[in-house]
């Protein structure tokens, strides 16, 4: 239920300017806030969505501190540190993010010299186990239930098929998606390039003809033109701007639900997954999925290994007689 509100105030507030969920009156801290922010893109390359976050949490640390009466940033002690992070608990996500945040923007103070002692590692960490979970695919035959379901008489029904059919035909993340530009799509060569997302690489693959197809329909018929913006995928009424992941991924999340798509999940995630099963069903290499997913390193690739239910039924063992 949260994450779906969470969903709809990010459609109110790209589409709207409407803001519908309660935030803390937290004043912009320019001058050390700027500095992190700069840190962040120009030293250390970081994703714009993990800026955002990693300022978003430095804003609130440093009006926490303010508020404590801790103004001077390099006082700041551990046991303060622990403070904040326990008022500001969430669940095992939030707090993961909040950390993760946190131990960066400690790291950009101690590399600065803002503070004269390493206290990200004050910061403590949550343990995830990386493999404990098998990857939710969707099965091919919800699959094409899904994508034959979409009413593409209607400008939104364009857009939600032409990004369904790229999810599933190319397994890529719905960032990715919401990055594609006009000038990604190579008419001529047949070819679609998804820039990086995560630290991975950018892929490029053939133009298949459905693709193509369903971006011609989107283009022509519903896609408002403007010379502004040069991403595909644009909000349907005004104002025209890019349309976000979160609010493709609520997109796809709402039709799924509409129309009981039987999925292990809602959502991109579930396409991504299966695109992978094909893969492994037809024998490819993981070096060859790493490639086509955008992995820059295999051992991303490996969780998918627990989806290839063939080659796990050869080397599995026989049961003792006597069981």
């Amino acid at each position: 239920m949260k994450h779906t509100i969470y969903l709809f105030n990010s459609y109110l507030k790209d589409c709207h300017k409407q803001n519908i969920l309660k935030k803390e009156n937290i004043p912009v801290l320019p001058e050390i806030c700027e500095q992190f922010k700069k840190w962040m893109v120009y030293e250390k390359s970081y994703s714009n969505s993990k800026i955002s976050r990693d300022i978003n949490y430095c804003i609130k640390f440093l009006y926490w501190c303010k508020k404590n009466k801790r103004k001077i940033i390099n006082k700041i002690l551990p046991k303060e540190i622990e403070e904040f992070l326990f008022e500001k608990r969430k669940g095992m996500a939030g707090n993961r993010s909040i950390m993760t945040s946190l131990r960066t923007f400690l790291t950009f103070c101690y590399e600065k010299n803002i503070t004269s002692q390493p206290l990200y590692f004050s910061v403590p960490t949550i343990k995830k186990r990386k493999y404990k979970d098998l990857p939710k695919a969707i099965s091919e035959k919800e699959a094409i239930r899904y994508l034959s379901t979409i009413n593409r008489s209607t400008a939104c029904g364009k857009r939600l098929f032409a990004v369904s059919i790229i999810v599933y035909t190319y397994g890529v993340r719905i960032g990715q998606i919401s990055k594609l530009k006009l000038e990604d799509v190579d008419w001529k060569a047949n070819e679609i390039y998804f820039s990086a997302l995560k630290g991975g690489k950018g892929t490029r693959h053939p133009l298949t003809s459905n693709v193509g197809n369903a971006l011609l329909d989107y283009i022509k018929s519903a896609r408002l033109r403007t010379l502004k913006y040069n991403e595909i995928f644009l909000t349907i009424r005004a104002p025209i701007i890019p349309v976000s992941s979160p609010l493709l991924r609520f997109y796809m999340y709402i039709f799924m639900k509409k129309y009981k798509i039987n999925s292990p999940r809602r959502g991109a995630c579930c396409f991504r997954h299966a695109f992978v099963s094909r893969l492994l069903e037809s024998g490819n290499s993981f070096k060859h999925i790493a490639d086509l997913l955008g992995h820059r390193y295999i051992d991303t690739t490996f969780i998918y290994s627990k989806i290839d239910y063939k080659s796990l039924k050869e080397v599995a063992l026989d049961l003792p007689g006597e069981l």
